[in-house]
């Protein structure tokens, strides 16, 4: 397997982790950690994986980064990203 061209553009060896983990589903948002069987529990359908942080929306990927209006601080980081 070779690195992917736009993963070289992320520098920051962790947040290189944290994309990957994102592209390959292999993330810790509820999303996906409640997609599956896990020990004695069922899985939790996808409408009821509700955001730990703000608990208004399914805990996503995009919910996570662009949406979820928990943290005052990661939102400002955002507006000065974008």
């Amino acid at each position: 397997l070779d690195l992917r061209h736009y993963l070289s553009m992320v520098k920051t060896t962790s947040h290189r982790e944290a994309l990957t983990s994102i592209m390959l589903s292999t993330h810790l948002l509820a999303l996906e950690r409640l997609r599956y069987v896990d020990h004695a529990h069922p899985p939790v359908p996808r409408q009821e994986r509700v955001c730990r942080f703000c608990k208004t929306e399914v805990e996503s990927p995009e919910h996570a980064m662009f949406e979820c209006q928990a943290s005052p601080e990661a939102l400002n980081l955002l507006v000065k990203f974008l």
